[in-house]
């Protein structure tokens, strides 16, 4: 176990949350997945080219030359960052897991980053805005799966998953 996951963990502890070093995978574990959110994003026409990468527009922000700020969802190299693992990992929560809810606590520097990667989720139809408990955060949403989603699973990565928690 790492350093951080032992500070993790003394902190989990201490809150009584219940998750083990088992329930978490490195972002390595979705690499397999990453091909078909994008080939989805695409297929629904949320995912467009651009300059040989393909992106996802926000409908909801735009930037400060009135531009709608974007997602990048495959690099003009056909590489993955952040935002597609980031996608996979709401899928693979929502389908594999059956998450019935989804929580993220992350940096407020982050806020953009979630908002358009919950933003994208949501056009693709896998989160609805929960509207059963305001948030107390001006800035915080809640959005649970959608549910029903019928797609096929691609086989799980071969190597077992290194323990680490989301950034």
């Amino acid at each position: 176990m790492t350093e951080s996951e032992l500070a993790f963990r003394e902190i989990y502890d201490r809150l009584g949350v219940l998750l083990e070093p088992e329930d978490s995978a490195g972002e390595s574990f979705y690499n397999a997945w990453l091909p078909d959110v994008v080939g989805e994003l695409t297929r629904s026409g949320i995912a467009v080219e651009s300059d040989g990468a393909l992106i996802v527009p926000s409908e909801d922000v735009v930037g400060p030359d009135g531009n709608p700020v974007t997602l990048m969802v495959r690099k003009k190299d056909g590489g993955y960052g952040y935002d597609t693992t980031d996608l996979a990992t709401i899928r693979y929560r929502i389908d594999d897991l059956k998450a019935d809810r989804l929580l993220y606590v992350v940096d407020a520097r982050q806020g953009l980053h979630f908002r358009l990667i919950f933003e994208v989720a949501r056009r693709a139809g896998w989160l609805t805005p929960m509207r059963s408990r305001p948030s107390t955060s001006r800035s915080a949403r809640s959005w649970a799966p959608t549910g029903g989603l019928s797609r096929p699973a691609p086989a799980a990565p071969s190597s077992s998953p290194t323990c680490s928690m989301p950034r």
